[in-house]
């Protein structure tokens, strides 16, 4: 009856009256663009994560970039290899490093191709070591493993590598490896030098 309409329109004049005026709504407003906490919303927790500071177990590192090669990791392509190369100053470095590179390695350096002028300067560097003479029976040995580890796990690659030769190029791989074939001894067990010879003359 009346009592309960009276009872309503109370109820409604007094939430009317807390609630907050366009003035002071504004007030808030401007108060938290001028970066201080405005009436309204203080006492509302704040979530936004502090950064993190000191040297805690998730703290941010700076990791080594995947790209930097260490000085004894073998390369992984063509471009690696090249470059490694030149970090030896004569000839005989040089092979005697490609000799300890694993046939498998290999393999994977040259899984797509091998360049032809990477080709062409391993050539030339055994070439200089065992033609037209030799004082070390190790040099043509490290020779022929390189020779051999080549055309037995990537015989595709060096042919086609090798088929970008010129003339000249093509008459200094036949005397490399005719002075390596001079160069085993009987008590050496036979190699992949035969086959080398067919993917690259």
């Amino acid at each position: 009856g009346c009592s309960d309409r009276g009872g309503i329109a109370s109820s409604l004049a007094s939430s009317c009256l807390h609630r907050p005026t366009q003035a002071a709504m504004a007030s808030a407003v401007s108060a938290r663009a001028e970066g201080g906490t405005s009436e309204l919303l203080r006492g509302i927790p704040k979530f936004r994560k502090a950064p993190s500071t000191g040297g805690g177990r998730h703290a941010a590192t700076n990791p080594v970039p995947a790209q930097v090669q260490r000085n004894d990791a073998l390369p992984n392509n063509c471009h690696e290899l090249s470059r490694s190369l030149k970090r030896f100053a004569t000839a005989e470095e040089k092979v005697r490093w490609l000799a300890e590179i694993p046939g498998e390695a290999f393999a994977r350096m040259f899984r797509v191709e091998i360049d032809a002028e990477l080709l062409q300067l391993m050539v030339r560097e055994m070439y200089a070591l065992v033609v037209p003479s030799y004082t070390d029976d190790t040099l043509p040995a490290a020779c022929r493993g390189v020779l051999g580890a080549l055309a037995r796990h990537c015989p595709r690659a060096l042919e086609f590598a090798a088929s970008f030769a010129t003339a000249g190029e093509r008459a200094k791989m036949e005397a490399l490896l005719t002075a390596l074939e001079g160069s085993r001894s009987e008590s050496e067990s036979e190699d992949d030098l035969p086959l080398a010879r067919r993917l690259l003359v």
